[in-house]
């Protein structure tokens, strides 16, 4: 991992999440404790739980820089572009696969995922009905998953193009 996150101010808490990271590469995360993590910082517990409350949170808190990251780095015009949109997304997390595999590795892959189901949910999407911004955070994830597990062997462009190609089509919305 960095050693440092771009798009976090507080020391405290970036140095908490990179030795949580640091600590989740070399052990399964039943076994990290928050111990564990203040130590790697150099932190006292106080400190840890003046933000957080468990090791979840961690994980989070790392999920909304990431989520900010996503945000301020979407190429413009993505927005209205269904095909922009699914590349973007496949861009970022290839950029970020260390960080997949490790989660695919520990087993939490599943914390990742419905965060950003729910921060899909919530973004700007070309169809922004019910059941649109489900049906993409499903399938887009189940292909990350898949692509995780099999080790990013394909290139972004394909994996968007296979992606693109279940996508309904323009005149049947």
């Amino acid at each position: 991992m960095k050693a440092t996150l771009p798009y976090y101010e507080n020391y405290a808490r970036q140095a908490m999440i990179i030795s949580f990271l640091s600590l989740l590469e070399r052990f399964p995360f039943e076994e990290i404790t928050i111990l564990e993590i203040c130590e790697e910082a150099g932190i006292s517990r106080r400190t840890f739980y003046l933000y957080y409350s468990s090791r979840y949170d961690v994980l989070d808190d790392y999920y909304s820089v990431l989520t900010r990251e996503y945000e301020d780095r979407m190429p413009g015009g993505s927005e209205d572009d269904l095909m922009g949109q699914i590349s973007w997304f496949f861009t970022f997390w290839h950029e970020h696969r260390k960080y997949l595999q490790l989660l695919y590795r520990r087993g939490l892959f599943h914390v990742l995922m419905s965060r950003f189901s729910n921060y899909l949910s919530g973004a700007s999407l070309i169809r922004n009905d019910a059941y649109f911004p489900s049906y993409m955070a499903g399938g887009l994830w189940a292909v990350l998953f898949q692509w995780t597990s099999g080790g990013f062997r394909e290139p972004v462009s394909q994996i968007t193009e296979y992606v693109a190609g279940y996508q309904p089509a323009e005149n049947s919305r």
